[in-house]
């Protein structure tokens, strides 16, 4: 393919794309703006496109003529709550809302895979399926999209995503096999004693002071370091006691996650906080309720997918990049993308993108967030030499 021959077309277009994406961030099921910049994009190369997929998703099919494979490609569309503090040209319109996770440059990528392909369409054959998805940072977008007949409308053969990576250097590549980012369950812990004023505590079963303890051993048990990969992680984020500073509360109430990497993991590591809170709560005379809600799934790369992506992936020459492959990375982050894996084999690609900002590299969801835009060539042209080995029927590595 000569994809890697022609990467200064690619990159001008995928920048100014990218770039005028980041003016309008949305928030989640609102991408009215973005999804319209998009379909207008893909329609004026050719492409005929399904609008309101999942509310305010939406895709379209390349299709070489050539039978082959399918092939879904997802890009997320969705912004953050996050007034932006970058000072770029092209800095956000919208007040109070940022592009702070790469989704203006997940979508330039996926315009870039599509106007490529809609101006060579003899080099590959099969199918690709453009699937840009909103919601993504709650979680609920691939979700909303599957219910929406995401699959009912062509049969897909595997999956592929990126995600630019801010904890990476450009030219690094994270594509392991198995899970690469963690599922999530929402916490929700009550502590129940006996309240009472403060200046009486022995008085009083004190829920502030249990639910201290509670938080540390659960920081013991789980302390956030590399264990997390065998044995789940616990952070909680929030806690609501007494509104008045002279009265020990009769309940406390805490929230948080709990994330891990396969279903096993989920269960042990849930009843292993039940056993705990529990345990502690009675050792003071009081009781507790635990609830745990599943946000996503984790992110599970398939062997073969994943195999494919690194092979093509160690032969890429792209804009001076020096491509480092790990296949041993993984996240404690989270990315709905997991459903639509649960659907087909697939794989997520980590992209790194970290760039600098006041001698600084601040990371995803901060209000400086920025990517090194060379990472958005790199992941078109990985995405476009990885398609090509999935669609052909033939394909050694499969």
């Amino acid at each position: 393919m000569s994809v890697i021959n022609n990467t200064q077309g690619i990159t001008d277009y995928c920048y100014k794309m990218r770039r005028e994406l980041h003016k309008i961030p949305e928030f989640a099921f609102k991408e009215i703006h973005t999804s319209d910049f998009v379909a207008e994009e893909l329609q004026s190369m050719g492409y005929k496109v399904r609008r309101s997929v999942g509310v305010t998703g939406l895709t379209t099919v390349f299709d070489s003529g050539i039978p082959g494979n399918t092939v879904l490609l997802r890009f997320d569309m969705d912004g953050l709550p996050i007034p932006e503090e970058t000072g770029l040209s092209f800095v956000s319109q919208n007040k109070g809302a940022m592009h702070a996770c790469g989704h203006d440059g997940h979508m330039a990528i996926g315009l870039s895979v599509a106007r490529y392909l809609a101006q060579n369409p003899d080099e590959i054959t099969g199918k690709v399926y453009f699937v840009f998805q909103p919601a993504e940072e709650i979680g609920q977008g691939a979700k909303a999209m599957i219910a929406d007949g995401l699959f009912d409308a062509i049969s897909v053969d595997y999956a592929l995503a990126v995600h630019l990576w801010a904890e990476q250097a450009y030219g690094w590549l994270g594509i392991p096999d198995g899970p690469l980012m963690a599922g999530s369950s929402d916490i929700q812990i009550e502590i129940f004693g006996k309240g009472g004023h403060a200046a009486k505590p022995d008085l009083t079963i004190d829920p502030l002071y249990i639910a201290a303890k509670v938080i540390n051993a659960l920081k013991d048990v789980y302390p956030g370091d590399d264990t997390a990969y065998q044995t789940g992680l616990v952070t909680l984020t929030q806690l609501e006691a007494s509104d008045r500073r002279n009265i020990i509360a009769d309940k406390v109430t805490m929230a948080g996650t709990a994330r891990w990497f396969d279903d096993d993991m989920r269960k042990t590591l849930h009843n292993g906080i039940t056993e705990i809170v529990n345990l502690i709560s009675r050792q003071f005379g009081a009781h507790a309720n635990l609830t745990f809600k599943e946000s996503t799934v984790p992110v599970v790369n398939d062997k073969k997918v994943a195999m494919v992506c690194r092979q093509t992936a160690k032969e890429l020459r792209v804009d001076k990049a020096n491509v480092i492959v790990d296949d041993k990375y993984r996240t404690n982050l989270s990315e709905d993308f997991a459903y639509i894996l649960n659907q087909v084999p697939g794989a997520m690609l980590l992209v790194g993108a970290r760039k600098e900002f006041d001698g600084t590299a601040y990371p995803h969801h901060h209000p400086k967030f920025d990517i090194d835009e060379r990472a958005m060539t790199l992941a078109v042209a990985i995405l476009l030499e990885t398609v090509k080995n999935l669609t052909a029927h033939e394909n050694e590595w499969l």
